[in-house]
């Protein structure tokens, strides 16, 4: 599904989230056996759509999207997987702090020691939130705020990173 999004060791890919409907399950494809498996230890803690993830070699981060069904609410909620175990562990002191309009439909950059996860919310605004991987915090950064509010894709390299948006 679209609205699945995936992060990465450097021997396992993780797909979390996603529809028909929201799902909170994870599956993860191991690249030496190129086999999937569903992984129930790694659940988020709600079942999400159009969340962004981020990450590093060690550790995954799973950032906003919403629920599906009646109101469709919104989450600023942030889930961390470990990979050297499969684990998926809700950090309650990581909110995002743009949480009158959490980020959904967005995408996310990442670095070794740190993340941004930029997204539109509700209604039709923008936002960017920094993550600094080795305190597990996420700070609004208004500098860095998306000049529109639209479906985003991505592109990086390896010392940076652009985002732009696509209008549907």
């Amino acid at each position: 599904d679209a609205s699945t999004v995936l992060t990465s060791s450097l021997t396992a890919g993780y797909a979390s989230g996603g529809g028909p409907g929201s799902l909170s399950n994870t599956e993860k494809i191991t690249y030496s056996t190129e086999a999937y498996t569903l992984v129930p230890s790694a659940s988020l803690s709600f079942p999400k759509i159009e969340h962004m993830a981020g990450g590093n070699s060690t550790q995954g981060y799973y950032v906003g999207g919403l629920t599906h069904g009646g109101s469709y609410p919104l989450r600023s909620s942030t889930d961390k997987i470990t990979y050297s175990n499969d684990t998926m562990n809700r950090l309650p002191s990581c909110n995002q702090p743009s949480s009158t309009y959490p980020s959904r439909k967005g995408q996310a950059l990442s670095a070794t020691t740190h993340g941004y996860f930029g997204g539109s919310g509700q209604p039709g605004n923008s936002s960017m939130d920094k993550m600094v991987y080795s305190v597990e915090t996420l700070s609004l950064t208004p500098t860095a705020f998306l000049s529109t509010a639209n479906r985003r894709i991505r592109a990086g390299g390896s010392s940076f990173g652009y985002f732009q948006y696509l209008t549907l």
